[in-house]
């Protein structure tokens, strides 16, 4: 029983370390898509 839950317990943490990273990992994603947005629309018509 105790090993069951151990199990258990075990992957719930693993579950939110990998839900957290993949959070992570969308917000960063967004973040350089926003960038790139911004960089194309407002920096390239700049530079010319």
């Amino acid at each position: 029983m105790i090993c069951l839950l151990l199990g258990a317990g075990w992957l719930f943490v693993i579950g939110e370390i990998v839900s957290i990273h993949f959070t992570f990992v969308k917000i960063l994603y967004k973040i350089s898509t926003v960038k790139n947005v911004f960089y194309t629309n407002f920096v390239k018509p700049l530079d010319k």
